[in-house]
């Protein structure tokens, strides 16, 4: 009988660790920010911030973002630094001003790319920069990744652009 007084006990307390959990997490994504824009997922915001940390390596303080949906403190902190950076107040809020630059990072991480694997390759290669990342400036990443004797995947990430942030900065 005492056991099962004690099963019962562990499942009310169970029960009620979940229930303060979920309420809990709910008021600090509350306190902590959040998105207001409609249509755009937390999911897709912490990408586009990955994005923009890929070719801001000077802004990553707090590293990049695990992209699982859930805002939590990290994104919480890369939303504030990243508007501090674009002179938005830094509230942690996504809303449309800070979405109307954030949802462009991709396209600017092409640009980017492309400029500085023209800048890095000096004509041997020449991309036109117009902002698709496709094949040719794929092939451009993987000479600059050759040339340095990093892996050759075709993406400039945080090591190709440890290379090529000297001519995007």
């Amino acid at each position: 009988m005492k056991k099962f007084f004690a099963s019962i006990m562990m499942v009310g307390i169970l029960s009620a660790s979940i229930v303060g959990t979920s309420s809990l997490y709910s008021s600090h994504e509350v306190e902590a920010g959040g998105v207001n824009v409609k249509g755009v997922s937390v999911a897709t915001v912490q990408q586009q911030l990955n994005t923009w940390l890929t070719y801001n390596p000077l802004f990553r303080d707090y590293g990049f973002l695990k992209v699982d949906g859930v805002f939590g403190n990290l994104t919480d902190l890369n939303i504030k630094q990243y508007q501090l950076t674009s002179g938005l107040v830094p509230d942690g809020y996504v809303g449309p001003a800070t979405w109307a630059l954030l949802k462009n990072e991709y396209k600017y991480y092409t640009y980017a790319t492309q400029a500085a694997c023209n800048m890095e390759l000096r004509g041997k290669i020449y991309i036109v920069e117009d902002g698709v990342y496709g094949n040719d400036t794929k092939r451009a990443v993987r000479a600059v990744q050759a040339k340095y004797g990093l892996y050759q995947d075709g993406i400039a990430g945080a090591a190709t652009w440890e290379i090529l942030k000297h001519w995007v900065n």
